[in-house]
């Protein structure tokens, strides 16, 4: 099976390596499959930065709670990048041009230029999670 990096690998991949070669699976979420949502939370959690589950996102996109995310003007490294795409994609942002994801015609991880076609045409864009205070230590 060919990893899809789109670049060199450098140290700042390092932590990452084994998602490149995780395969895709609706719903999975780890260690050896994911599906887009759980791979950007897996980057997130070994990069110590916090993560909502899946429930929080539901609750609070149906407007039941304060909105968790706020949308970027730019990307930002360890960013969610919202893609406009059928169903829903999401990937990581791993600094302003390169970005990590997985999909099912891919297979596996990859890390792709948000520059190139087609992904530049798809972005709906850029969001940071907040903590629900309710969540928060005292």
């Amino acid at each position: 099976m060919g990893v899809s990096l789109g670049l060199t690998p450098t140290a700042s991949l390092s932590p990452f390596v084994d998602l490149l070669t995780a395969s895709f699976r609706m719903g999975a979420t780890g260690p050896t499959e994911y599906d887009c949502w759980s791979l950007t939370c897996e980057v997130r959690r070994r990069r110590g930065l916090p993560f909502p589950t899946w429930d929080e996102v539901a609750t609070s996109s149906m407007g039941q709670e304060p909105p968790i995310f706020t949308r970027l003007d730019k990307p930002a490294s360890w960013s969610w990048v919202l893609f406009r795409m059928t169903p829903l994609h999401v990937g990581i942002m791993l600094d302003p041009r390169r970005f990590m994801h997985i999909t099912e015609k891919l297979g596996h991880g990859a890390v792709e230029s948000l520059i190139r076609w087609p992904w530049m045409d798809r972005v709906e864009g850029f969001y940071e999670y907040h903590v629900p205070l309710h969540t928060q230590p005292i």
